[in-house]
């Protein structure tokens, strides 16, 4: 009679395993309906706070739990997933509902940052200084840039209209014995005085000394190659010489940037 009773027992448990089994059969995986990747890296703070995601699969009856949502708040709103960035740091939002799938998103929230390495550099020189002059002319150029090839920039952005932060200068190998500074971005309409280089500018300020670089493009030539570089980096040290070499019309260091990130 035991074994009759436990027989029984038996078959029920295995009849709700089945049923379990069969109900996750039944609907699909949760997943982000637009993308794989389920590492998002958003920025904080930026003009956008809040982001939305598409959700598939699963049975619909979704709920979102995030376990820092001082960094990332998580709720469901009309079949998506809304993620509000409240602070800097790392979360994982988990999405359930009643078919039994779930889906994890890890997180990453971070300042909104520029990186971005020196390739090669050149002078611009108008005028018409000797030859002399012109090669004493260029090494005092050149002497003035903070940054050697292979160096570069970090631009980290701290405040939520992306205009103004901290940067970090690498003068010899990019993320290697920075210099730390201040920096802030403008931009100037086309016909203002300044534009005749570009309209998107970097004021640094590195050792209280106020430095601007000019985000622009340029048809950068040397003895290897002749290109339109798509990101230039330059500085009019026009006035800084004209006083020791009249001659000179204009002079500009040009710095070829690789873009790694922004």
């Amino acid at each position: 009679m035991k074994h009759v009773y436990w027989t029984g027992i038996s078959l029920i448990l295995l009849w709700g395993v089945c049923l379990t089994a069969c109900d996750d059969d039944k609907w699909p995986p949760i997943r982000l309906a637009h993308q794989e990747d389920t590492t998002l890296n958003l920025w904080y703070p930026y003009e956008k706070d809040t982001y939305l995601y598409s959700l598939e699969g699963g049975d619909g009856s979704y709920t979102a739990f995030s376990y820092a949502p001082d960094v990332v708040g998580a709720r469901i709103v009309s079949g998506e997933i809304e993620l509000t960035i409240r602070g800097l740091g790392y979360t994982e939002v988990v999405i359930r509902d009643n078919s039994g799938h779930s889906l994890s998103l890890d997180i990453h929230v971070d300042h909104y940052t520029q990186r971005m390495i020196v390739d090669r550099y050149q002078v611009y020189m108008g005028g018409d200084p000797e030859e002399t002059e012109r090669e004493a002319i260029e090494a005092a150029a050149l002497a003035t840039l903070p940054v050697e090839a292979g160096g570069g920039y970090r631009f980290v952005f701290t405040d939520k209209e992306s205009t103004r932060g901290k940067v970090y200068i690498y003068p010899v190998k990019f993320g290697e014995d920075a210099v730390e500074g201040d920096f802030v971005t403008r931009s100037l309409e086309e016909g203002e005085a300044g534009t005749e280089y570009g309209t998107y500018f970097y004021d640094l300020t590195i050792d209280g000394k106020k430095r601007t670089f000019v985000r622009t493009t340029w048809n950068f030539s040397d003895t290897r190659t002749s290109e339109v570089a798509p990101v230039v980096l330059l500085e009019d040290l026009t006035e800084e010489l004209i006083t020791d070499y009249p001659e000179v019309g204009a002079v500009c260091t040009l710095q070829k940037m690789e873009v790694l990130s922004y």
